[in-house]
């Protein structure tokens, strides 16, 4: 098995062939092509394997060994001859609008969950804005209230420093059987989770039989 062969099984990510991998002191730079295949222009939904061009875009996976990951990947433009439109497809393992695959952003929100954001910036080599960012657009994505709250019964509330010492929260819900977070709220204020829980309805209210929070006592749970 060759290095580059290695590699791609490694990053097991849709589409991408690996063609070059260069090592040095705190990253690897990993040179890829995302592979071209027939895609539906957004305008006329005819789909068209015409290669326009390729750009190159730089995303941020997840560590190797220690060493932060970096992909250097060629992604196709394709030409619309109908419309005489170009436009690329991104695959779903890039988060969308931001230089970082969407497991990496997982692991930045899940770690932001027990830490400040200043904190995972240091852990990751990001700066503490990025992080927030990142942090919040992973957040956004999963937000779907009706399905993600249909099965809560026990509702966890607790509190994430934004930075460590700065009095800068958010809140965050979770659904304590399952052990999935819900919700990232901008603070914790009380008419914030007001307006956010009266924005579930009735229906939500009545399905819970306990609410506990983490935020007071000492980080005691309280019922």
């Amino acid at each position: 098995m060759t290095e580059t062969d290695f590699y791609q099984q490694l990053l097991d990510l849709d589409r991408l062939i690996v063609n070059h991998v260069a090592h040095h002191t705190d990253h690897i730079l990993i040179y890829a092509t995302l592979e071209a295949q027939p895609t539906p222009c957004p305008l006329c939904l005819r789909p068209t394997t015409t290669v326009n061009q390729y750009t190159q875009r730089q995303l941020q996976d997840l560590s190797i060994s220690g060493k932060a990951v970096r992909l250097d990947v060629r992604m196709p433009q394709y030409s619309c001859h109908r419309c005489t439109r170009y436009f690329t497809d991104e695959p779903d393992w890039i988060m969308p609008g931001e230089s970082h695959t969407r497991r990496q952003a997982k692991w930045i929100f899940d770690l932001c969950a027990k830490q400040p954001f200043t904190e995972v910036a240091a852990l990751v080599g990001r700066s503490h804005k990025t992080v927030e960012r990142l942090y919040c657009a992973f957040a956004q994505e999963q937000i779907n209230l009706t399905e993600r709250y249909a099965r809560v019964r026990r509702l966890g509330i607790d509190e994430v420093a934004h930075r460590k010492g700065k009095r800068d929260y958010v809140c965050v819900l979770t659904d304590l059987d399952r052990g999935v977070q819900l919700d990232v709220l901008r603070d914790r204020k009380k008419a914030t989770l007001m307006a956010h829980f009266e924005a579930l309805g009735c229906d939500f209210a009545d399905q819970i039989r306990s609410r506990w929070s983490a935020a007071t006592c000492g980080g005691r749970m309280r019922r």
